[in-house]
Parts: C-alpha cells; sequence; structure tokens
C-alpha cells in the first residue's frame, strides 16, 4: 500500500532506512511485530519479547499476504531488528503466499548485502541454504535473478559467491514493468501463452 500524498510517505518513512510497504502512518504506535519490523524499532521488540511473559508472540506469524516478520524487515532494510528476530526463531525458509517468495527474495530485492548475509547465516544446514538460495518463486525467478534485474550487482555477485545458480538464457523475462508482482512472465523461446507456462526455467552454473 502506498501513501495518499508527500505527507503519508514521510509519515511512512523507517527511522533505520528502506521504506514504508504497508504501515504508511508510521508515526502512530506500532501493533504488529509486522509494524516493528518495516519501522526497524528494535528496542521496542525487545522491550515486547520480555513483556511477553506467556509467549504469546510469534515471531512467524503472518500477515494478510503471508509475510512474516522477518520477510518485511528484510524487504525494507531493516537489519538490526531483522537479526534480532532471527535470533529468536524467525524462520528464514517460510514463503508468503501471492509469489511463493522467501525472505530471502525479498532481501535480494531491496539489495543489502549485511540482509542476504544475516538471512543465509540465520539457516544453519548448508544444503538448506543452497534450497533457499535457489529457490524459485513461482513465476520461477530466483532470489539471484531478482537482484541482478534491480541492478543490484553487489547482491547478485554475494548470491553467487554462496551458492546461487544463473544463467541468463535461462532465466523467465517479464512482460513489461509491474507484471512481476502478478506473476505474468514470457519465457524465451515459447512460441505460444501454453507453451510459455509449460517451460519450467532451470538454472545452469555460469
Amino acid at each position: 500500500m502506498q501513501a495518499a500524498g508527500e505527507e503519508g510517505e514521510a509519515a511512512g518513512k523507517p527511522k533505520a532506512g528502506g521504506y514504508a510497504i504497508f504501515d504508511v502512518v508510521a508515526k502512530k504506535p506500532p501493533k504488529t511485530l509486522h509494524d516493528l519490523a518495516e519501522r526497524g524499532l528494535t528496542d521496542e521488540l525487545v522491550t515486547w519479547l520480555k513483556e511477553d511473559k506467556r509467549n504469546k508472540l510469534d515471531v512467524n506469524a503472518r500477515d494478510i499476504t503471508g509475510r512474516t516478520p522477518v520477510m518485511v524487515a528484510a524487504e525494507c532494510g531493516q537489519v538490526e531488528i531483522l537479526k534480532k528476530l532471527v535470533s529468536r526463531g524467525g524462520v528464514v525458509g517460510l514463503t508468503e503466499l501471492h509469489m511463493n517468495r522467501s525472505a530471502i527474495h525479498f532481501g535480494a530485492r531491496n539489495g543489502s548485502i549485511p540482509i542476504l548475509k544475516t538471512l543465509i547465516e540465520g539457516v544453519a544446514n548448508n544444503d538448506e541454504r543452497l534450497k533457499l538460495v535457489n529457490a524459485p518463486d513461482k513465476s520461477g525467478f530466483t532470489p539471484v535473478f531478482i537482484a541482478k534485474t534491480n541492478g543490484h550487482q553487489e547482491a547478485f555477485e554475494f548470491l553467487l559467491m554462496k551458492g546461487a545458480q544463473y544463467n541468463e538464457a535461462s532465466q523467465p523475462v517479464p512482460k513489461e514493468e509491474g507484471d512481476e508482482a502478478r506473476g505474468e512472465v514470457e519465457v524465451e523461446g515459447a512460441e505460444s501463452e501454453e507453451a510459455a507456462q509449460a517451460v519450467v526455467p532451470v538454472p545452469v552454473a555460469p
């Protein structure tokens, strides 16, 4: 959701960098862990966790889109609160409902190396790390492809160093700006819409 005007955009800008996605009225008291994650309110998170004597707070709670606080922090570039969420059991490998993207996809979209480093190091098993780094979303977009297409060269190279596989010819191509969000893609070499849907891109190591 976007702010209706300049005042709303200014109000929605988090303190620690990044950008507001859902919580455009950031001057209001945060109501959810997603609000804290988006604004980068690490101290408030620590307070909430200390006061949660009955363990009712779920750091992997999902919003209406299926996103967790870890995903929101990753997309907004809020690395300090991301570290705290992961240390308190935030699961990196969960995926949201719309595009089947994990926090690593959102970190790649943001392009922050510290965010990606925190996420990848938050997965203890090396095989699981490689699986997540190379996991495609519903459109076949992997984190490394998302980093590349968003112009985040350093993030692109970092993901390659962490085992991401990439080959330009194997990647799906968005039809036009905005189609990625709707999951509409075309595959090079497909002659029809039905053929495009039938082709599953397989990343190949460069």
